[in-house]
């Protein structure tokens, strides 16, 4: 991106040293929405364990999953997805997450929710296993024969969290 063209380049802006500066006034808008459209793609490169330093974007992304806001709405997703496990609801368009599955990463995922929670400093590979696993329907979350995966991803998520892995 340069001055003279706002839109940004799909391919990563490689930056030296480990701190991503955050985007120029003038850029500031067109990234936002170049993250926003293609913030799926930045998940998933996230959770796979891209390093935000690598590019603008990823770094904007990383910055996004972990700030307080989104970090308390995946926790309340979170504590919805066990709470519908328990007790689906009666009419609602979502798809519940298998009872069995949630069983299995239960303990995984309040432990997730509480460090969404908490004002430690956690790791956007972990935000984007965790918002992954909770949102994403194809996940093992919400396959009832999946209930092992489920906690080995929980499990994974939240390491992640922490930096572990």
């Amino acid at each position: 991106m340069t001055p003279t063209d706002p839109t940004p380049s799909l391919e990563p802006t490689l930056l030296r040293g480990s701190e991503v500066p955050a985007p120029a006034c003038h850029e500031a808008l067109p990234w936002r929405v170049w993250t926003a459209l293609w913030r799926r793609r930045l998940d998933r490169k996230l959770a796979g364990g891209a390093d935000p330093s690598r590019s603008r974007a990823l770094a904007l992304r990383a910055r996004q999953l972990t700030c307080p806001k989104a970090r308390t709405r995946l926790a309340d997703a979170i504590e919805r997805r066990i709470r519908a496990a328990e007790e689906p609801p009666k009419f609602s368009p979502q798809v519940p997450p298998a009872g069995a599955s949630v069983r299995a990463a239960s303990a995984e995922l309040n432990s997730i929710a509480q460090l969404l929670r908490s004002p430690l400093v956690v790791y956007a590979r972990g935000v984007a296993l965790a918002a992954a696993l909770i949102n994403d329907g194809e996940s093992p979350l919400f396959c009832s024969s999946e209930s092992a995966s489920a906690w080995y991803w929980a499990q994974l998520a939240l390491g992640a969290l922490e930096g572990a892995v």
